[in-house]
């Protein structure tokens, strides 16, 4: 499918590959920037609450033109309460996109989603087709970042039938692409290409439109310059016309001179000297006319001299206020780079006191994994393996056991982020497990999973506030007495494998915490059983190891992923986990780790 990978490319390759630098401000726009807070002030105290907006846009704008993304996301919020006051819903719209796009270059998708969803609604409210194309084209595009591919595809599925609608062949090539690259990145390969072979079929057909079109342009151009020779032909003939005709009068003139000649013999020489004295008089006021020009051109020159050494002057005056402006700049650059040199030594001491205390919290979290590291598990299942590796110092990614009364639950979670937001929301995960499985008594997974759902929402006091943070969850309960297996799943799958058999079992299509609509939706999470067998062997994990990309930005994939375990689930636990750690290794070379990575295994006792 590399055709497909290559449409990937022009649809979104901005956040994929690396960070926009800040282009620093000119003086210019500090001064427009210092204007605009300026007149923002002046219509403030006028009560003119669309002017001021106005001037928080423009100000906005300046920070997103030199990629200074959070100034920019502040001026707009502010514009976006002014215009939520007017009521202007069209400034709301384009407010709510631009701050989806900003948050998109900070690859803060999950802000950036509420941003388009919210541009979504209002242009749906003002019945904007084109606009609410384009709001769920960019909401598809952030939904594909978080890999939350099904909900891309519906949005890119109504885009598509809104541009069908239109007829905006633009549009609808836009949206064939974009569902060939999400059903590729959602394993789907049949549904890829058939996306593909749509798109490949608009793009020639507008291809070919455009070739027509220029064409018809060709034609139309050739019978210009047709219409243009005949045109020049008649001009042609008229200059002859013209050219006859002046011929004719130079006949009549030469007959007129030839009469004039014959009658100025008859006149007397009183007359011819009159006549000469009238010429003469004529010829003098020419020459007086010569003078009074040449006097005026003078003068005329002499003003233009007098500009040009003005303009000179003025030129001189510019240049040495611009020399000591510059040598005012210098010094003022030269008191800059002593500052930044100073404040660069003190980030780097709070860079080095914030690396300890995220070590300290490292021994922390560590201390905390270990202690689930019960040594009653070993005495209840036949062997394991965690292969565990952080993005960053510290993890998003957390494991957890216990055992309640005879049954052991096994927990493996991916919460929102990585590094040192995501090991908060670890802390708080386990904290939860702790008291709802090991102080309620609860074991069965689907409960606990619920319980955990409303703890996170009150805890993070996610009904008052923006916050969308949470965790996926797979939980699995382990019921020796009646040889059972219990399992539910919060947007994580458990893979089992028996007998060289590998089997996917999925969790609800819902997080914990977070975004609660599919979660209200569906109201419960599923409890799926299964009968526990001899020498069964299972795996929950994160999402970390599947969205790892190699050198060519390829992910590993799901597929791969539970193709590797069919060709190791037969191996010892221990040589599982080193043959998972190679594959990841060798897949991943020099690139970036994109995210936490866990894989927890398990073999049951052979009774």
């Amino acid at each position: 499918m590399s055709k497909i990978f290559f449409i990937l490319l022009l649809f979104h390759v901005y956040p994929v590959f690396a960070q926009l630098e800040v282009v620093p401000l000119l003086p210019a726009d500090t001064f427009t920037i210092y204007q605009n807070r300026q007149k923002s002030l002046v219509a403030q105290g006028k009560g003119d609450l669309k002017e001021e907006s106005r001037f928080y846009d423009e100000t906005a704008f300046i920070y997103w033109e030199h990629n200074m993304f959070e100034q920019a996301a502040e001026w707009y919020k502010k514009s976006l309460l002014l215009n939520q006051q007017l009521d202007n819903l069209s400034g709301i719209s384009m407010i709510n996109s631009n701050l989806g796009l900003i948050y998109s270059d900070l690859r803060r998708y999950e802000t950036a989603y509420e941003y388009f969803r919210q541009t979504l609604a209002y242009r749906r409210m003002v019945k904007d087709q084109t606009g609410t194309i384009s709001a769920l084209i960019n909401i598809s595009v952030v939904l594909n970042n978080l890999s939350r591919f099904g909900e891309s595809i519906t949005a890119l599925d109504e885009a598509l039938t809104l541009s069908r609608e239109l007829n905006d062949m633009e549009q609808m090539l836009s949206c064939y692409g974009m569902l060939s690259e999400t059903y590729e990145k959602a394993n789907q390969p049949e549904q890829a290409h058939y996306y593909f072979e749509y798109y490949r079929s608009f793009h020639e057909k507008i291809l070919m439109e455009k070739e027509k079109a220029a064409r018809e342009k060709l034609t139309e151009a050739e019978l210009k310059l047709r219409l243009m020779a005949v045109e020049t032909e008649n001009q042609d003939l008229q200059l002859k016309l013209a050219a006859r005709e002046l011929m004719d009068k130079e006949e009549e003139l030469s007959i007129s001179l030839h009469e004039n000649d014959s009658l100025y013999k008859k006149y007397t020489k009183a007359e011819l000297e009159k006549n000469l004295l009238e010429k003469d008089n004529l010829l003098k006021e020419s020459i007086l006319e010569q003078q009074r020009s040449e006097q005026i051109r003078q003068r005329t020159s002499i003003i233009f001299l007098l500009v040009l050494l003005l303009f000179i002057l003025i030129a001189l005056i510019i240049f040495i206020r611009l020399y000591r402006q510059k040598n005012k700049m210098n010094g003022l650059l030269k008191e800059r780079n002593v500052l930044i040199v100073k404040q660069k030594e003190k980030i780097e001491i709070q860079k080095t006191n914030l690396t300890d205390s995220i070590n300290y919290a490292l021994r922390i979290q560590n201390a905390a994994l270990k202690r689930n590291m019960d040594i009653n598990v070993r005495g209840l299942i036949d062997d394991f393996f965690i292969f565990f590796r952080s993005a960053a110092i510290v993890s998003g990614d957390f494991y957890w056991f216990s055992l309640v009364d005879k049954k052991l639950v096994l927990v493996a979670a991916d919460c929102t982020g990585h590094g040192v937001p995501g090991a908060f929301m670890s802390l708080i995960g386990m904290n939860l497990l702790n008291h709802i499985v090991e102080g309620e008594g609860i074991y069965m997974p689907d409960e606990i999973l619920f319980k955990m759902n409303r703890a996170i929402v009150d805890t993070l006091d996610q009904k008052n506030n923006n916050n969308f943070d949470g965790m996926d969850a797979a939980i699995c309960t382990l019921d020796f007495e009646n040889g059972k297996l219990y399992f539910s799943g919060a947007y994580r799958p458990i893979v089992l494998f028996d007998k060289g058999e590998v089997t996917l079992v999925k969790g609800n299509v819902s997080s914990l915490g977070g975004s609660q609509e599919l979660f209200n939706h569906i109201g419960k999470f599923d409890l799926k059983i299964f009968d526990l067998k001899p020498s069964m062997k299972f795996y929950i994990f994160s999402d970390g190891y599947c969205d790892q990309p190699n050198e060519n930005f390829k992910r590993i994939g799901s597929k791969q992923f539970y193709r590797l375990i069919e060709q190791i689930g037969g191996l010892p636990m221990n040589e599982q986990c080193d043959a998972i750690a190679r594959f990841f290794d060798k897949w991943k070379k020099d690139s970036e780790q994109v995210d936490d990575v866990m894989v927890l295994g398990f073999s049951l006792k052979d009774k």
